[in-house]
């Protein structure tokens, strides 16, 4: 697990397939922020720059976010994630990871170890000593998806709702138009830097705006193959290419162009 420190209360922590774990440190509590494949060890990588209790939270309950919550004896997320839990945590998907990653799982019974007990979230703002989080429910990348505002760092961590690549095709996603009235709502919110789930570091905000502001009716779009999505012939995933070097991948049979 690589970790990286990006500011006073924000570690950055890489598991092996590149996605980012996020801890938020206070004085009295932290809330380490997604989980990982959980092909590595999480509980070591977390106490090792952790002296405080902390609470698991998640973005979504996708593979590469929440299986590494296994390890652990609670994770919080929001209901409407729930209906895709098993599906996205069971062992036929396990097995897909350890076959297409090539990885040995650090836990011995990877395949089998059951999921923790799921913890409803809840909008809210939590006080971790020093720092403040608010909890933001932005369906979007999936309909239960949470980002998090730290108030005094004014950071916004925004899990798979943004990436420089964000994926909008799956079932579960929100059409298209339905997810920027939903982010341009957040953009009211008193932030200057981003961080994402799929690229490492911080960004500022001008990067997350030229990227809403690039999703528009006549924005050059083209077909683009996705052989995961085998199991779903109804979808036809499409590719925005989008200011800053930047694009999202949606479903052109939710495309309702008038409504952008």
């Amino acid at each position: 697990m690589e970790t990286t420190v990006l500011t006073e209360h924000v570690i950055e922590m890489t598991d092996q397939l590149g996605v980012n774990l996020t801890l938020i440190k206070g004085t009295k509590r932290a809330i380490l922020i997604d989980t990982g494949y959980g092909l590595e060890a999480v509980l070591p990588a977390v106490d090792a720059v952790c002296k405080v209790p902390f609470d698991v939270v998640l973005t979504h309950v996708h593979h590469d976010h929440a299986l590494g919550a296994m390890q652990m004896g609670k994770a919080s997320l929001f209901p409407e994630e729930l209906q895709f839990a098993e599906r996205y945590t069971d062992e036929k998907r396990r097995r897909k990871i350890l076959r297409d990653s090539g990885i040995c799982p650090s836990l011995p019974d990877y395949l089998t170890h059951q999921m923790p007990d799921w913890q409803i979230l809840k909008e809210k703002t939590i006080d971790l000593g020093g720092i403040h989080v608010r909890i933001l429910h932005v369906p979007g990348h999936t309909p239960g998806s949470a980002m998090f505002l730290l108030e005094e760092e004014r950071i916004l961590i925004t899990g798979d709702n943004w990436n420089p690549e964000t994926w909008l095709f799956f079932p579960e996603a929100c059409p298209l138009h339905v997810y920027k009235a939903n982010m341009q709502n957040i953009m009211k919110l008193p932030f200057d830097q981003t961080m994402c789930s799929h690229r490492k570091g911080l960004f500022g905000r001008e990067v997350l705006e030229a990227f809403l502001d690039g999703i528009r009716k006549d924005a050059i779009y083209t077909d683009r193959p996705y052989p995961d999505l085998a199991d779903y012939p109804q979808i036809r995933p499409v590719e925005m290419l989008l200011p800053l070097d930047q694009r999202i991948v949606f479903d052109l049979n939710k495309w309702k162009p008038e409504m952008l």
